[in-house]
């Protein structure tokens, strides 16, 4: 990832981030917030502030000074965060997947919502999330890829069912998705 003021990240495996200004000559470690991470492990830069990134270990972390000190913004119990997607129309709408579950804050993290509602987790786990628009008032995209087939779901923001929208698709299981 690259920032507008020309800072770059990269991530290796288990939570482990670095950070450079000068193309690499010099890269800083970043301290790894949480326990539990996955071995992919989910880091977003904040569209609106970019020395605000989010990462996903046992809870959400944010840091608004390029991975310096991190806080925790949620509160799951302790299960490992496999997805983070943050609107580039609010920094304030985030959602975060477990494998099993997804919760949305329309609040920069103080109060979370699980919105997993009938997604079919017992038929596989969810692996990629995203907010669909870059608009947090228009209806959210979501995406679950499962072990056994290949799905794409999306609800609106307010809604409450999903739709399977993945007609035609292989049944090929997916870790991530581009829009």
């Amino acid at each position: 990832m690259i920032t507008a003021a020309g800072t770059q990240y990269n991530s290796y495996v288990q939570g482990d981030f670095r950070r450079t200004s000068n193309s690499w000559t010099i890269p800083r470690y970043i301290h790894r917030p949480g326990r539990n991470r996955a071995w992919v492990t989910p880091i977003m830069l904040d569209a609106n502030v970019n020395t605000t990134i989010y990462a996903g270990y046992n809870e959400v972390y944010k840091s608004i000074n390029q991975g310096g000190t991190y806080a925790a913004i949620s509160s799951f119990g302790g299960s490992t965060i496999r997805s983070l997607a943050v609107t580039p129309a609010s920094s304030n709408v985030i959602c975060a997947a477990t494998q099993s579950a997804l919760y949305r804050t329309t609040n920069g993290g103080s109060n979370w919502t699980n919105i997993t509602g009938s997604l079919p987790t017992g038929s596989g786990s969810i692996t990629y999330v995203w907010i669909k628009d870059n608009d947090a008032v228009i209806p959210f995209g979501f995406h679950l890829a499962v072990t056994i087939r290949l799905e794409f779901l999306s609800r609106p923001m307010g809604g409450t069912s999903w739709t399977n929208i993945s007609v035609a698709l292989p049944a090929l299981p997916v870790m991530c998705n581009s829009k």
